[in-house]
């Protein structure tokens, strides 16, 4: 609803009373990735140091916004967001079971902070203060420091029993007008800003709003994340793949040519002996003839001379051989 109300203004401010997570059900974590900024009061020591990490060009004050400055107790219960200074309210949660851990804070009244952070448009304030809500009030100073826009958490955590009867008359003396209930929250507009931002109140959220909240707009990011990853590394396999097949391909060419000459190279093996013998018999190796010739005589010669031996006859020289 205040996105609705407020998104035409492009770097608007706002007072977040109550902080808490900067990112789960936070109200101002849309307005903040949108470029707007703020001033974030928040009590709790273990979420002081995270708001301060996730906002850097807010301010964020470790501070609790009550009715008078100086220090006071806060009670917080552990894993939760209902911390409260109310010590009555604190002291339910421990009966009911939750573990209650207090501690010493300063305080500072919200009329003070505005004086010292705040510029002159406030685009709206939201207090949510667990059963303190009165005190925050009391001490705001509607002319100097006026909020467009309003809202408080309105009920009581357990049961969830409304408890604006408490401090609403501080608004509306103030001139500021009831818009809006959500079931948790009460909007107020500031009445010289009521025509121009209470039709933006006429339906309840829906799905022309166009909207999710912050943890499933992270969980999404993380799917396209993964997604995106994903395609990138079946973009590298395909790649991958592609250079394999054009490898292979090269491979399976070279292998073609090498057992082709493998097959010449043996088909000319082949061929030598019947294209030598064919060469004999044709009187092409006429270079060995006069050698041939010789071992044939010399073979007679021994073989007359043996033939000789047998018969007896000896040859007509003396001396040995």
């Amino acid at each position: 609803m205040l996105w609705r109300a407020l998104k035409h203004i492009p770097q608007g401010f706002w007072i977040d009373v109550g902080t808490a997570d900067p990112d789960e059900y936070s109200v101002t974590r849309a307005f903040s990735d949108h470029g707007w900024c703020g001033i974030n009061i928040e009590a709790n020591p273990p979420y002081v140091a995270r708001i301060a990490g996730a906002r850097p060009r807010d301010v964020t004050l470790g501070v609790a916004a009550g009715a008078s400055a100086g220090s006071v107790p806060f009670f917080e219960v552990v894993g939760t967001g209902m911390s409260t200074m109310d010590r009555v309210i604190a002291e339910q949660h421990r009966v009911a079971g939750y573990e209650i851990r207090e501690h010493e804070v300063p305080s500072r009244i919200l009329a003070s902070i505005c004086a010292d952070y705040a510029p002159a448009d406030i685009h709206f304030l939201k207090i949510d203060v667990e059963g303190t809500e009165r005190d925050v009030l009391a001490r705001a100073v509607w002319t100097s420091h006026r909020p467009w826009i309003v809202l408080l958490e309105a009920t009581k955590p357990n049961p969830q029993e409304q408890n604006h009867l408490k401090w609403e008359p501080l608004l509306l003396a103030a001139n500021n007008r009831l818009v809006w209930f959500d079931g948790l929250n009460r909007f107020y507009i500031a009445a010289e800003f009521w025509d121009e931002l209470a039709p933006a109140s006429a339906a309840p959220p829906n799905l022309f709003d166009d909207f999710v909240r912050a943890t499933g707009a992270e969980h999404l990011n993380r799917i396209v994340g993964a997604e995106t990853r994903a395609g990138q590394a079946e973009e590298r396999a395909g790649q991958a793949a592609a250079h394999a097949a054009q490898a292979d391909t090269r491979g399976s060419s070279s292998e073609e040519i090498l057992h082709g000459q493998t097959r010449t190279r043996h088909s000319r093996g082949r061929e030598w002996p019947c294209e030598s013998e064919r060469r004999a018999s044709a009187g092409v190796v006429r270079q060995d003839r006069p050698f041939i010739l010789a071992y044939q005589a010399a073979r007679l010669a021994k073989f007359s001379w043996f033939v000789v031996t047998i018969k007896g006859w000896s040859p007509p020289f003396s001396g040995e051989l």
